[in-house]
């Protein structure tokens, strides 16, 4: 009797084990689906299933895949590691190929892209010159595939133009005799390969976070057939997250916009049209039968009438192209890209301008527009080291002096990501995040060394002494200009030359005092990460010591 009440007991005993372990597991898997951003129907918010595969006609059958991802490894194995993961993360049930994941016989690649619905080929350096990349998409091409182009216009990456593609094709034409590609029945080459490669319509990748998303919810759709297009969204995507109402101006108006910039009221009527606000301008002084009230006192009580004319607050954006007004202005708008240091006595009184809004204390936004697909050229895209190394356009050195480009520049893209800029300007402009997870918060420091990601979350813990801080207005202000000096001390840039991994250039951050210069060949997505790092750190003093 005791040895089977002790049986039972141990019994007992294992049983509540094992239920407790799977419990455990289950709550884990749970957590983490918790927090992975699935994609998700515009119209019911359910979560998007992968269509179904053929299935297999015995046992032994093959595997089929929803899509092959074809890359060459120098310059593609890391980006497409993204890519799988982020399309498992938001369609579980997906099946992707990924070589070295799923590759058993190299042999029989063309019997993979038999057995795939969608290929994916990623256009970077090197892949039209290796004969196993051209195997692949040669046989895409033979068999009908339908393919999804995925081009970086980063060449600091591999990148490549869809001119260079096109080069490369027609140059392979003289390597398919030797590799055997003639007897290969139905093989396309040179102009027609191309034509069939770009017969949709191509899609850029971004490393940027925000950015990212929306690449891989395109990717995502054109795996799901044509009725998924624009029909779908991701989780924490930031341009399907309402942000929270534009705030009045700390100061007379919100921004500063300088006639000697290029194109920067432009760019305010195209965030007011995008964010629905209603632009209002003030270009000139007060009018002549009002001399007597200062023009400060006039623009208020305008202001003020405009708000109480039953127009929401959060409608109107108040801008001015006046530089005596200048110094009643929350921001001053410097809008960078390919023609911003380029026009000689303009570009030069522009940054006196700018030397000016930083001796009032106005804060001067930085909006980039960066090279890309889809109407970047048209906007004069450029990589942020042209700003530092272009024989004609280089920052006024004063300005570098000052540390012009210690503050965070928000990336302006075009296509499907340009309403990500808009959103990212608003923010910029002062609209609440509280309902916009950060896309960026596992990617900030990936691009940044040991030793500097570690002064970086050095500044993220110093972030937390908002938890003790006190209402005195004193001691919220101390705990602030504290916060400000050592994020602002952590991401005044400074690049060196350090031993690049991969390929990729390092990043190295150091104090204000130490240096104010930044080298040339210094990248510009490492400076985004840095920036986008301090964007998290600036987001919470602006949130909870309301700076």
């Amino acid at each position: 009797m005791l040895g089977s009440v002790l049986g039972t007991l141990a019994l007992s005993c294992i049983l509540f084990v094992v239920q407790f372990t799977i419990e455990a597991r289950r709550l884990r898997r749970e957590a983490r689906a918790s927090k992975a951003r699935r994609l998700r129907s515009k119209t019911d918010n359910e979560e998007t299933k992968a269509p179904e595969l053929p299935s297999s006609s015995t046992a032994s059958a093959a595997k089929f895949f929803h899509t092959f991802l074809s890359h060459v490894w120098g310059t593609g194995q890391d980006q497409m590691r993204i890519v799988k993961q982020r399309l498992l993360e938001m369609i579980p049930d997906l099946s992707v190929f990924l070589d070295v994941d799923d590759l058993e016989e190299i042999g029989d690649l063309e019997g993979y892209i038999d057995r795939t619905s969608t290929v994916l080929i990623y256009c970077s350096k090197g892949y039209f010159t290796s004969k196993n990349c051209m195997r692949e998409l040669v046989s895409s091409a033979a068999k009908q595939k339908p393919i999804i182009a995925l081009i970086d216009p980063d060449a600091s990456r591999g990148g490549m133009s869809l001119n260079e593609v096109k080069m490369q094709l027609v140059e392979a034409d003289e390597l398919y005799a030797k590799w055997a590609f003639n007897e290969k029945p139905g093989a396309l080459r040179g102009e027609a390969l191309y034509t069939h490669l770009f017969a949709h319509e191509s899609i850029e990748w971004n490393r940027i976070g925000h950015f990212q998303d929306i690449t891989m919810r395109l990717i995502a759709e054109r795996l799901l057939g044509a009725d998924a297009a624009g029909a779908t969204y991701v989780d924490s995507e930031i341009v399907s997250k309402k942000l929270k109402p534009l705030p009045p101006p700390a100061a007379t108006f919100h921004i500063y916009c300088s006639e000697l910039n290029l194109g920067a009221a432009e760019l305010m009527a195209e965030v007011a049209d995008k964010r629905g606000f209603k632009l209002k301008v003030v270009e000139r002084e007060a009018r002549e039968d009002s001399r007597r009230r200062s023009s400060h006192t006039i623009a208020v009580e305008a202001i003020a009438k405009e708000f109480s004319s039953g127009k929401k607050r959060d409608e109107l954006l108040l801008m001015t192209s006046n530089a005596s007004r200048l110094g009643e202005c929350s921001h001053m708008l410097l809008y960078l890209n390919g023609q911003t240091w380029t026009h000689g006595v303009a570009s030069t009184a522009l940054g006196k301008e700018l030397m000016v809004a930083m001796d009032l204390g106005v804060d001067v936004l930085l909006a980039h527009e960066m090279p890309g697909v889809g109407g970047q050229d048209v906007r004069f895209g450029v990589e942020f080291g042209t700003f530092f190394s272009c024989a004609d356009g280089t920052t006024p050195p004063e300005l570098l002096a000052r540390g012009i480009y210690s503050s965070i520049a928000v990336p302006l893209k075009s296509g499907p990501w340009r309403e990500a800029s808009m959103a990212l300007m608003g923010m910029a402009l002062g609209m609440s995040k509280d309902d916009v997870a950060d896309a960026n918060k596992d990617q900030d420091l990936l691009g940044i060394g040991e030793s500097n990601q570690h002064r970086m979350r050095e500044v993220f813990k110093a972030a937390d002494m908002r938890r003790f801080a006190t209402s005195s207005a004193s001691k919220l202000k101390k705990a602030s200009n504290k916060l400000q000096v050592m994020a602002a001390q952590s991401v005044s840039l400074s690049v060196a030359s350090l031993t690049a991994d991969a390929g990729s250039g390092g990043l190295e951050l150091v104090s204000q005092g130490a240096s104010s210069s930044m080298a040339a060949e210094a990248e510009h997505d490492d400076i985004y990460a840095a920036q986008r790092s301090f964007l998290a750190t600036q987001s919470l003093m602006n949130d909870d010591f309301k700076v």
